[in-house]
């Protein structure tokens, strides 16, 4: 925000001018206390003026009718081209509440976008789904041409947008594990910037996971079984609890938190890559909660995972990932905390 923006703001939580939008009667789920508290959210300018038992004035507003009003749900590791692309995904999953998702860059580099990723972010910045990248590093598989396609001259200025949140999925993990210095350059310079190295370590074992992890990555989404996630968890990972096509695992994962009883900061939830018959029919992230509820796991430590854990992650949690003054309006009504349907989606109080 400008000085301007955050001045303006200033003045409507002081309810000095009046706000865009003050939605009354809302059931406001709050993932900071874990609480769900009776109020009103008072909008401006895209962003959470004032949220509490009192109200602003405002242009227009909305009676929640006593509906839950949720944050804007968080997917931390997406792939926007299995059979759509961002503007069809954006489609499909911003009316099911999710409304940030961060990207996997590998198709549109393959394809020769990476001199024009640049234009890439830009042409789908003014989406009403807030989109962030993470790059490809490395291929799934080497070929020829790959060190010149993935040269590390090439990612490590894209690494300063501000769009992008890190590097992608590390799938050859065993180059990070041996301190192959193509992989650990930009894993380096990352973290240097404050931003993410993710993970792909299928297959690692307790002892590979610890040199992983050694090699700076932040993050894995591949465990298939609750031991597997708590081995995760315990070495300093941000754990991603996966459900989709690819992969239908909450039912087994979230024995990690019901019979271990974990602390779930930093756990997170992901769809990764599921195909568009299962978003169509099942859901996105409201169908992993769903399932998360269904397995004993309760639905405000559900919503977190989908909501602040992610944020915190990201080092976005100012921003995004909960209700409270200065954070995007991004917000999802619901009915019921066990469905999880989203009545309505606002995203940036839109």
């Amino acid at each position: 925000m400008t000085l301007s923006q955050r001045q303006q703001l200033l003045a409507a939580a002081r309810g000095e001018t009046p706000c865009d939008l003050l939605i009354r009667n809302a059931r406001v789920i709050n993932v900071y206390s874990g609480e769900v508290l009776p109020g009103n959210v008072a909008i401006a300018g895209g962003r959470i003026a004032y949220c509490g038992p009192n109200s602003r004035p405002a242009a227009c507003e909305l009676d929640a009718g006593g509906r839950y009003v949720s944050p804007g749900w968080i997917e931390p590791h997406a792939h926007p081209w299995l059979l759509y692309n961002p503007v069809t995904m954006a489609e499909a999953v911003l009316p099911r509440g999710t409304t940030t998702v961060f990207n996997d860059t590998l198709a549109f580099w393959l394809h020769g976008a990476g001199a024009s990723f640049p234009r890439l972010v830009a042409a789908l910045r003014d989406l009403p789904v807030r989109y962030r990248w993470l790059l490809r590093i490395a291929s799934q598989s080497p070929y020829e041409g790959e060190s010149e396609e993935f040269a590390a001259e090439r990612i490590l200025p894209l690494l300063e947008l501000p769009e992008v949140a890190g590097t992608a999925e590390m799938t050859r993990w065993p180059l990070v594990m041996r301190g192959d210095s193509d992989a650990l350059r930009p894993i380096v310079r990352a973290l240097e910037l404050g931003k993410r190295a993710d993970g792909h370590t299928a297959g690692a074992g307790y002892e590979k996971l610890a040199a992983v992890a050694a090699g700076g990555i932040s993050a894995c989404h591949e465990a298939i079984a609750a031991g597997e996630a708590l081995d995760r968890l315990r070495l300093g990972y941000w754990t991603m609890l996966r459900h989709s096509s690819l992969r239908p695992d909450l039912p087994e994962l979230a024995r990690a938190i019901v019979e271990h009883r974990v602390d779930t900061r930093r756990l997170l939830v992901t769809m990764d890559a599921p195909s568009p018959r299962f978003i169509a029919e099942g859901g996105f992230l409201d169908e992993a909660l769903r399932r998360l509820v269904e397995a004993g796991v309760p639905a405000m430590t559900a919503l977190q995972m989908v909501t602040i854990n992610p944020a915190t992650y990201y080092g976005l949690d100012s921003e995004i990932g909960g209700i409270a003054p200065g954070r995007a309006a991004d917000l999802v009504f619901l009915d019921d905390l066990e469905t999880f349907r989203p009545v309505r989606v606002l995203a940036a109080g839109r």
